[in-house]
C-alpha cells in the first residue's frame, strides 16, 4: 500500500502555483491519477491530506475511498506527516507500505523503520509512463517507433549540408 503525503505529491506534478480555488480540481485529479495507477499495477493507496495548505475543507468527510484509493483528510491541527508516521507505527507488517513524499524529515524516520520511500516526483513520473503506456501513448517520438517517413532522410541529408 502506497501511503502518499498528498500536498507533497500534488505541488511535485504542478511547476506553477496553485490557487486556493483550484485545489479542490487539483487533489481530484491527483486522486483520479493515482486511482487509474493503482488499478493498473493492483496497488492501493491511501492519499492523506491535511488542513494546513488552502481554504478550510468543509463539509468534506475525514475519509472517502474511491477505488483502490482511500483519501484521508487529517483533522484541524494534524499535519500530513504525522498522519502516515502514526499509520506507520501502527502497521503490523510495515514491509507491505510505501511512503511517497519529498519531505527528508518524515522519509528519514520511516526508513529507520524500514519502510520504503520514494520521492513524489520519481511517484508521479511512475505514474505517468504507466498510464500512457496503458493508453498505447509513448513517451517515444513517432520516428523511434515507427522509424522515418520516406524523405526524411532526405530532408535531413540537406538540413545539415550532406546531400551530395
Amino acid at each position: 500500500m502506497f501511503l502518499i503525503d498528498g500536498y507533497n505529491l500534488l505541488f511535485a506534478s504542478h511547476r506553477e502555483k496553485i490557487h486556493s480555488d483550484e485545489l479542490e480540481s487539483a487533489r481530484s485529479g491527483l486522486v483520479q491519477l493515482v486511482s487509474r495507477y493503482c488499478s493498473l499495477e493492483n496497488a492501493r493507496a491511501r492519499i492523506v491530506f491535511d488542513h494546513t495548505k488552502g481554504a478550510p475543507i468543509w463539509g468534506i468527510p475525514g475519509r472517502t475511498k474511491t477505488g483502490p484509493v482511500e483519501v484521508v483528510y487529517t483533522p484541524r491541527g494534524v499535519i500530513a506527516d504525522d498522519e502516515i508516521l502514526r499509520m506507520v507505527k501502527k502497521a503490523g507488517d510495515r514491509t507491505a507500505y510505501t511512503v511517497v513524499t519529498n519531505d527528508r524529515g518524515i522519509s528519514d524516520v520511516v526508513k529507520k523503520r524500514q519502510v520504503r520511500v520514494i520521492p513524489s516526483h520519481t511517484f508521479l513520473k511512475e505514474m505517468q509512463k504507466a498510464v500512457s503506456a496503458s493508453k498505447g501513448e509513448s513517451e517515444d517520438p513517432r520516428e523511434k517507433s515507427e522509424g522515418l517517413l520516406p524523405g526524411d532522410v532526405d530532408y535531413w541529408m540537406k538540413e545539415f549540408g550532406l546531400d551530395e
